[in-house]
């Protein structure tokens, strides 16, 4: 990702997100949001140049968007800083990631741009999630105060959360659920007809890019199955296709703890 004025005299900007409100644990007190960058390549023609984090104010979307369809974002930035060396780069974001965890704005992410004029050839580059190396990849630190527990509060909190799949004919259906404060989660899927369900569950650690997580169940009517995901993951989705004309119901119970 780059941000500054490349050799040609044009401008770029990087923009990232993060999905804050679902990592940060209910009646949390945020006391820090480090957003962690690792430069690659930096390079300055201009005095004193200063660049800025900006909250964006719009919706985009990261496979198509360009600078002619850039979203807003705000004229003042959440954090300043001069031209970056190279290695590793802290942009202090606290106050936007606050907002973002009490539900304060939507979460759109930053832009990373220039603040100053720049001239020609005032650029840097970080690297991003398609980095060879994972300890490159931009990070958000967050930062956080718990509210003292009570001796009544300190057990681990049950979760048994239900969701319904209605099926078309032949068709498929899914549904996907953050899973990243549950441990051990197991998922009940019970089909309720009128014809069979194939059932199989995937897993995820950006919600993005699933993986199956065990072997395809084929359920008749009222019979059930439980799945276990193999691996600790952030997301989980379970998939069911209808193999017959009528299409089928499928409920899924999902269980496991907080804490």
């Amino acid at each position: 990702m780059l941000s500054g004025r490349d050799a040609q005299g044009y401008h770029g900007m990087s923009l990232i997100t993060f999905p804050v409100r679902s990592a940060v644990p209910a009646g949390a007190t945020i006391t820090g949001g480090e957003l962690r960058l690792h430069v690659v390549s930096t390079n300055s023609h201009s005095i004193s140049p200063l660049y800025g984090v900006f909250r964006i104010l719009q919706t985009w979307d990261a496979s198509r968007v360009t600078w002619a369809s850039r979203p807003s974002y705000d004229a003042i930035p959440l954090h300043t800083f001069p031209q970056p060396s190279l290695g590793a780069l802290s942009l202090d974001i606290t106050r936007v990631v606050a907002d973002w965890s009490l539900g304060l704005g939507a979460q759109l992410g930053v832009l990373i741009g220039a603040h100053s004029e720049l001239s020609p050839n005032t650029i840097f580059h970080v690297a991003s999630v398609n980095a060879t190396h994972s300890d490159t990849w931009p990070r958000l630190k967050v930062t956080y105060a718990m509210p003292a527990l009570s001796v009544a509060t300190i057990y681990p909190q049950f979760v048994d959360d239900q969701h319904t799949l209605t099926i078309p004919s032949l068709g498929s259906a899914k549904h996907d659920k953050n899973v990243s404060l549950m441990n051990p989660v197991t998922i009940w899927a019970t089909n309720y007809g009128p014809d069979a369900a194939q059932i199989q569950l995937f897993s995820s650690p950006n919600g993005e890019n699933f993986v199956a997580e065990g072997p395809v169940y084929t359920l008749v009517t009222n019979e059930s199955v439980g799945m276990v995901a193999a691996v600790f993951s952030k997301y989980l989705r379970v998939m069911a296709t209808a193999v017959g004309p009528s299409g089928a119901i499928v409920n899924l119970h999902y269980q496991g703890q907080i804490g």
